[in-house]
This record gives structure tokens, C-alpha cells and sequence, in this order.
């Protein structure tokens, strides 16, 4: 995606999930697949009394075959290998984290 950015002022923005926020998640995904819609949807409803949040964002959640989370170090890490410079972590959880391309270095 980087080779992607424009090297002279791209801005490159990403937004990940955060390894300390998956375990809520992770055993609704287990279940996930065996479930049928209306118990899809029942479940939703019963986290949303549990913990909170929304039908939709909990569907959402569980929803993902493969969800790959990850930690601020590795994404700022990826940011700097491929020359970026004024990385700024917007929010932590989840990760959302943008950087430039300038001839100035900053970084977070």
C-alpha cells in the first residue's frame, strides 16, 4: 500500500485492531460460523446487554473469518520501513495511525 502514496506530501492513514481489545471477540468468533442468522443476530443482542455497543457492531465484529489485530510498535515500525516520516497515533484502541512523506523527520 505504501508504494501506493505520492513520496513528495502522500499521507498514508490506517486504522487496525489492537491485540488488547480481541478477546471480547474472540469467542463469539468461534461460535460464529455454527450459528444460524436469527441466533447470529440473538447473540448480538445479548452482548450488546452484556457489555454494550450496537447489534450491528458486535455482527460486525464476529462476522470476519480472519481478523488480524496488531500493537502500536509494529504499526509505527511498518510506517518508518517504508520512509515515513511525522507519524502520529490518532487513537489507541483501535489503532489508528497516519504518517507523511516530508523531508523533515518527526516522530511520535
Amino acid at each position: 500500500v505504501a508504494s501506493q502514496v505520492n513520496r513528495e506530501n502522500g499521507i498514508l492513514h490506517v486504522m487496525l485492531y489492537h491485540k488488547d481489545t480481541q478477546p471480547p471477540y474472540e469467542e463469539g468468533r468461534k461460535i460464529w460460523k455454527d450459528l444460524s442468522e436469527q441466533e447470529r443476530i440473538q447473540y448480538c443482542k445479548e452482548k450488546v446487554k452484556q457489555v454494550g455497543g450496537t447489534i450491528h457492531g458486535w455482527y460486525d465484529a464476529f462476522n470476519p473469518t480472519y481478523n488480524f489485530s496488531y500493537i502500536k510498535e509494529d504499526i509505527k515500525k511498518w510506517f518508518k520501513e517504508e520512509g515515513f516520516c511525522k507519524i502520529k497515533l490518532i487513537t489507541e484502541f483501535n489503532i489508528n495511525m497516519r504518517g507523511t512523506f516530508t523531508k523533515r523527520k518527526f516522530w511520535f
